[in-house]
């Protein structure tokens, strides 16, 4: 009787471990083994909610042990790379690469940085690393936002940077009092060469003459 009360201890909480909303613990009475299954449940029942609210981060959030096997990965970390990589255990290496497509080094705990996904379509992950203690085993906590979107935007500003500042027509941008913010070579030509690059032309005004 005491080993059919010890499994169904264990099958409740191997349950428990892996989000079953719909296991109810079962009756084991009122005496140490029912006792230890109440405080199982109690603790099952705070890590069911860590995971809820580490699961609701809109952050990418992933685990590795100190092998580089993903050990955790949450809703929007999955969601990232179209998998998770908790469930078939994958490693660092089978997950990130570097943009040109060559092997990322798994990085040390506390740094910043930048991982491109291995899959298709490739996609850009800005992260920071930390260790973490989880009972007898550290691991590597990975924290991070999908950036693809960032870095194209910033492509495609400095390439239309580039094509303005190549203009032989004379470009000015300016903000909202008229001020100038940014003008290309062909606009600076437009002062004499005592004027062209003195700092006060880009905080000048458009009506300011430079010209008449």
């Amino acid at each position: 009787r005491v080993v059919g009360r010890l499994e169904s201890l264990s099958r409740f909480a191997q349950s428990s471990a892996q989000s079953d909303a719909g296991v109810t613990m079962p009756d084991l009475g009122s005496d140490e083994i029912g006792e230890i299954a109440r405080t199982v449940a109690a603790s099952l029942r705070d890590l069911s909610s860590y995971h809820r609210i580490v699961d609701s981060v809109p952050a990418v959030v992933l685990l590795f042990d100190d092998s580089g096997r993903c050990t955790y990965a949450n809703r929007h970390a999955a969601a990232f790379l179209q998998s998770d990589p908790s469930a078939s255990g994958a490693s660092w290496e089978d997950l990130w690469v570097e943009e040109d497509g060559s092997p990322l080094q798994r990085p040390s705990p506390d740094v910043a940085g930048r991982a491109w996904t291995r899959s298709e379509p490739r996609r850009l992950l800005v992260f920071h690393t930390a260790r973490v203690e989880l009972g007898t085993s550290s691991s590597l906590l990975l924290t991070g936002f999908d950036g693809t979107a960032q870095l194209e935007a910033e492509r495609a500003t400095e390439l239309a940077r580039q094509a303005l500042e190549a203009s032989p027509m004379p470009v000015f941008i300016l903000f909202e009092n008229g001020r100038i913010e940014w003008a290309n070579d062909a606009a600076r030509s437009l002062s004499d060469s005592g004027k062209a690059f003195h700092p006060g032309f880009l905080a000048a005004a458009f009506e300011d003459p430079f010209w008449v």
